[in-house]
């Protein structure tokens, strides 16, 4: 079972018992405890809140029923096990977690096809395994089984069935073990050995450092023990950590833990950890090096990483630990990444750039994973964030002009000042552009039309009646408006961004020439760099820019458009890159020191590729006017 399968066993009118659900669902009371809030922490989006009637069970709230609707539809293709891919994706999941030979025929009752349907699925799942560096051992009468260095095995189990939310009903051997351990006296127990040796880590390494001894445990419980991985030099400090640890989860667990899994143990610790040990002119030359750094970025891209320190002092505290598993060969795996990839773009290249001035300064010959770059990015959107927030600190005094009823005003006026604390807020229904002028606003918020080229501050036009939603869209078109050529802000900022000239409707099956089409011609009109194309490349070589659904937004390394634009190539069938579908391709090209703009960018497009039905509107678009009047329906 999937967590949306509880969902159809829910409904407005009838309310369910948890003891029912857990018979029907054949999962545990608290993997359905867990489901519920996971749903309802999600409840503005998915359209409904699984409520609980005290002594009656559960029922469904329904608050916006074509938000719901829509996600028991694409809930029933995700479900679809028949699906070829969920079939492989799902063997991956089971095989990694047996150390034996699994019979064919065990498969595919799991699966819940035939035995013909696996063994013609075998040789495509082979080709996947193999990608991960895995090999796949059949052996007659036996059936098949997984095999490879264990050390990648580790890792593979780690992302695809530690790190993975799906069919939790189907294996619960796994889960089972790890419910009945004490994460309480774990987590504490942890926590002790390092502040007794004075190691300091951060949140998501803590957490990592936990997911590792939880999957450790059930190794070794199932006699699935590390029998070749080559131990590299770590400080003493991680070797007695690391002894310790095994120590007492030995006599806790009352399991024996061998030699090599204490080994491997404190590589991890070591590759984890933030080294607050290290000698104090090493750290300083470290410091010295990421200001230099940030320097480098602030001139490539307009920013002012470099004043803020809070951002040096973070970077330190994450490169020192990261460049350590490098050396190691260890990454961390990030469950977000395609989330912090696509939505904020603009840290990410970011970050991208930030590794590669530090690798090179290093001499290191390790590339860093998408995933490890996903977390460095985090770092400088907190910055962005920063920089938000005294952006807004900055703007004294707004001005309402609305001609609404006098409550609705108050009720306006409540919501802007709370979004904008340090700012005196004033209402009028004058549209006198010179009267505007003299009452000498930062900031003009309208719900009626005015004659914006006469008014000096920037206007934001917003409805009638606003939401919270509305609220956080203000709070970033404030921002936008720095960054963009004019202050007149409406809704429609990235749909401007959008030509003719830069259009075209393609037959073309290969991702990167589609590419290379668009940038030729924004290169020939002169709004392009004439080193756009290889920046494109470059980029998309790194890591691919595809993301959800069928959309991309290829973009060069560094931000140095002439003018800013996107160039719209819609597919009329959709190509395979790098395992992944592309539909409608969003060449970004956009000047430098515009990462807010390119922040609305990122957000535009996770609009998009969250409404599959608007995709496909676009996609049906015979030109450019039919595709811009479909870009302009994106509610963002």
């Amino acid at each position: 079972m999937l967590p949306s399968d509880l969902i159809k066993q829910l409904n407005p009118e009838r309310p369910v018992q948890m003891e029912e659900l857990v018979l029907n669902l054949s999962v545990s009371e608290r993997t359905i405890r867990n489901w519920i809030k996971d749903y309802n922490t999600t409840s503005q989006q998915n359209g409904f809140t699984i409520v609980n009637i005290h002594s009656k069970g559960y029922v469904l709230d329904i608050h916006d029923s074509e938000r719901y609707h829509r996600l028991i539809e694409n809930a029933q293709s995700i479900n679809d096990i028949g699906n070829r891919q969920q079939r492989l994706s799902f063997l991956l999941y089971y095989l990694l977690q047996q150390t034996d030979f699994v019979s064919l025929q065990k498969l595919a009752d799991a699966i819940q096809v035939s035995r013909n349907t696996l063994v013609n699925d075998l040789d495509e799942f082979e080709e996947m395994a193999n990608k991960l560096e895995i090999s796949v051992e059949r052996k007659s009468h036996y059936g098949i089984r997984l095999v490879g260095n264990e050390t990648i095995l580790r890792k593979a189990f780690t992302r695809f069935v530690v790190g993975s939310n799906n069919y939790t009903s189907m294996i619960r051997i796994y889960f089972d073990f790890i419910e009945k351990l004490d994460d309480s006296k774990l987590v504490s127990t942890l926590d002790e050995f390092l502040n007794n040796r004075d190691i300091e880590v951060t949140k998501v390494s803590f957490d990592s450092i936990i997911e590792h001894i939880k999957v450790l445990l059930y190794r070794v419980s199932m006699k699935n023990y590390i029998l070749d991985y080559q131990a590299k030099p770590v400080d003493q400090r991680f070797n007695d950590l690391a002894l310790d640890l095994v120590q007492w989860l030995s006599q806790t667990y009352e399991i024996y833990i061998p030699v090599q899994e204490v080994e491997y143990l404190a590589s991890q610790l070591a590759g984890k950890t933030s080294l607050e040990y290290i000698p104090i002119q090493e750290k300083e030359r470290l410091q010295v090096l990421i200001q230099t750094i940030l320097r480098s970025i602030d001139e490539e891209f307009i920013t002012n990483f470099s004043l803020d320190i809070e951002l040096q002092e973070a970077l330190l505290l994450h490169m020192v630990p990261l460049t350590t598993r490098l050396t190691n060969r260890l990454n961390l795996d990030n469950p977000l990444i395609d989330e912090v990839s696509s939505r904020y773009a603009n840290v990410f290249l970011i970050a991208l750039r930030f590794t590669e001035l530090w690798q090179e300064a290093l001499h290191l010959d390790q590339h860093l994973t998408r995933d490890e770059i996903g977390y460095l990015a985090l770092h400088f959107a907190g910055n962005i964030e920063r920089a938000k927030q005294d952006a807004l600190n900055r703007i004294k005094r707004v001005l309402i002009i609305s001609d609404m009823g006098r409550s609705n005003v108050r009720l306006l006026k409540e919501k802007i000042q709370d979004l904008l604390p340090r700012s005196i807020v004033d209402s009028e229904n004058e549209r006198d552009s010179e009267w505007i002028n003299q009452q000498d606003s930062h900031l003009i918020i309208s719900t009626v039309t005015l004659d914006d080229k006469a008014i000096y501050a920037p206007v934001i036009y917003i409805k009638d009646m606003i939401h919270e939603d509305d609220l956080y869209r203000i709070k970033d078109l404030i921002i936008l408006k720095s960054y963009i050529s004019r202050d007149i802000h409406r809704n429609k900022v990235v749909p401007d961004l959008f030509s003719k000239r830069f259009f075209m409707i393609s037959e073309e099956k290969d991702y990167l020439k589609n590419i290379e089409v668009m940038a030729h011609k924004m290169m020939k009109e002169k709004v392009a760099q004439e080193d756009f194309l290889s920046l494109v490349l470059e980029r998309e070589l790194k890591f691919t820019t595809i993301y959800q659904n069928g959309i991309a937004g290829p973009h060069g390394m560094v931000l140095n458009a002439n003018v800013d634009c996107i160039g719209v190539t819609l597919l009329k069938q959709a190509c395979i890159y790098e395992g992944k579908k592309v539909s409608i391709i969003f060449l970004i090209n956009i000047r430098k020191g515009n990462l807010f703009l390119y922040r609305e960018i990122s957000r535009y497009l996770a609009k998009l590729m969250d409404d599959p039905k608007h995709i496909q509107n676009c996609l049906k678009a015979q030109d450019f006017e039919e595709f811009y009047r479909q870009s302009l329906l994106i509610e963002v």
